[in-house]
């Protein structure tokens, strides 16, 4: 990477509008070390993209040089530039610097990986790859593999892709629960009328939707919505809680094979004891996952 002068440093500062010696000396931080009350990363990401900041490959003094440099408004920058244009145009940020420091030091990194990736300069591994599709396709983003990808590369990403996709459904009904699990309307009619949904999806989506339930913390309060009339679902709490009570062992055998067996996946292998036959037979030992 270029290395800015001392010359080069004060015109970077005057041309982005900061003064340097306003954050020489951190300011003392708040009540609760500096951490902000309010979560400044869209502000900071918006100015970012709207200074332009990014990086380029640097012209190879070597072969194989995987030097960047960056960019914010045209202008070669080093990091305390950027940190020093984001607290003055988001006077907050003075109050925890440690926070823009991190803030920069992730995002200068996230540019350098992605001019390295455009120049062909480095190559993602299948598993990044799988990432990289899966966030695609769970925002729903057109399906673009990365260029300078091997065919390993590509059938990771294509599959991650594929995953994503098939998760926004329950990812999007998992944030709406989570809305109405906690807002002021003591009716909760968009809530059950959600809960009526689960009744029309396989037992694996259900199951996927509580784990993240329980994970948000959620799924007590979500539980205490769901009736009897939507015993699946219910079968599908117990099972994330844990609670392998006898309801549960009742719920589990009047399942499909299918639901079944995605509950059985879930739990510890002898937790559930099938009925005994009609003819006072043993049902033998259930199975888990």
């Amino acid at each position: 990477m270029s290395t800015p002068t001392p010359q080069h440093d004060a015109w970077v500062h005057s041309a982005l509008g900061v003064n340097p010696t306003d954050f020489a000396s951190p300011p003392p931080t708040g009540p609760n070390g500096g951490v902000p009350a309010h979560d400044y990363t869209a502000e900071c990401d918006r100015f970012l993209k709207d200074h332009h900041f990014n990086a380029t490959k640097s012209e190879e003094i070597v072969p194989g040089d995987m030097q960047c440099d960056l960019w914010l408004d045209d202008h070669l920058v080093k990091r305390e530039d950027v940190q020093a244009a984001l607290t003055q145009a988001i006077p907050a940020l003075q109050n925890d610097p440690i926070w823009v420091a991190h803030y920069v030091a992730d995002h200068w990194d996230q540019e350098i990986k992605k001019a390295l990736l455009q120049s062909g300069a480095l190559l993602l591994q299948p598993a990044e790859l799988y990432d990289t599709g899966y966030q695609a396709g769970l925002a729903g983003a057109m399906q673009i593999c990365p260029v300078h990808t091997d065919a390993k590369g590509e059938a990771a990403y294509n599959q991650g892709y594929a995953d994503g996709q098939k998760d926004r459904p329950r990812l999007a009904l998992r944030d709406r629960v989570l809305r109405e699990v906690q807002d002021s309307n003591p009716k909760k009619d968009d809530l059950l009328a959600d809960i009526a949904e689960l009744g029309t999806r396989d037992m694996k989506f259900v199951l996927d939707l509580m784990a993240d339930l329980k994970k948000a913390g959620q799924l007590e309060a979500f539980g205490n919505y769901v009736t009897s009339d939507h015993w699946r679902t219910g079968v599908a709490i117990a099972t994330i809680e844990p609670m392998l009570d006898v309801s549960w062992q009742a719920g589990v055998a009047r399942l499909n094979e299918d639901d079944r067996a995605a509950v059985l996946a879930r739990v510890p292998a002898g937790s559930y004891t099938p009925p005994a036959k009609p003819n006072g037979a043993g049902g033998g030992e259930g199975r888990g996952g």
